[in-house]
């Protein structure tokens, strides 16, 4: 006697779904169960069907996170933030969510073994004109400092001269002075020299 296929409905199988997902809860797989499921997938490959079945089913999808969205829905989102005004508080929210850079990790142990008077912010701690400096004096002097990725800066905001120049003039006009280093200064020689020898101890 063959068995018949048997077909399940959308609704069974969004049920199935929840309970599985009802299951793993709160749950988390052993190590040995880890190396296990990884040793039973090496070498093993889906068909190119699948995968680009799946692929087209995950475009645009906002929860599907490791994803690449379309160039149309990350163009529908960019018009729609487009001119819309963070308020300080939303800043601050989006801020605490980012760790620290490398560069700004490099920076803090600089500034730490020359006991200079500076702390990081760059998690929304400090803003200023609705802008977020790495660094700032905690001798109460207006000087901020921000560590930045040359290669990076010159790939948005027209490059990496107007986007310095830009966040220069709002700090100036809010009376503070702003520094920039990017990862060729990153050494204490440098940091020492820019800002102009002011070592405590």
């Amino acid at each position: 006697m063959v068995k018949k296929k048997k077909i399940l409905t959308i609704a069974h199988k969004k049920k199935l779904s929840e309970n599985n997902a009802k299951y793993w809860l709160g749950k988390k797989r052993s190590k040995e169960t880890k190396e296990k499921i990884s040793k039973s997938l090496i070498g093993h490959k889906y068909p190119k069907e699948r995968n680009e079945k799946i692929s087209k089913s995950l475009i645009g999808n906002k929860r599907s996170l490791g994803f690449k969205q379309s160039k149309e829905s990350n163009q529908k989102r960019r018009e729609k933030l487009k001119g819309r005004i963070l308020t300080n508080d939303h800043l601050r929210k989006i801020l605490k969510r980012n760790e620290k850079s490398s560069l700004e990790i490099r920076f803090e142990r600089i500034i730490i073994k020359l006991n200079l008077p500076y702390k990081f912010v760059g998690n929304g701690d400090m803003i200023i004109g609705k802008k977020v400096p790495d660094f700032i004096n905690t001798n109460g002097e207006k000087i901020a400092i921000e560590v930045f990725c040359k290669r990076h800066k010159e790939k948005f905001r027209g490059g990496l001269n107007e986007w310095k120049e830009e966040r220069e003039n709002i700090f100036n006009e809010l009376g503070w002075k702003l520094l920039f280093f990017d990862e060729t200064e990153l050494n204490k020689k440098t940091v020492t020299e820019k800002m102009g020898g002011l070592i405590n101890g």
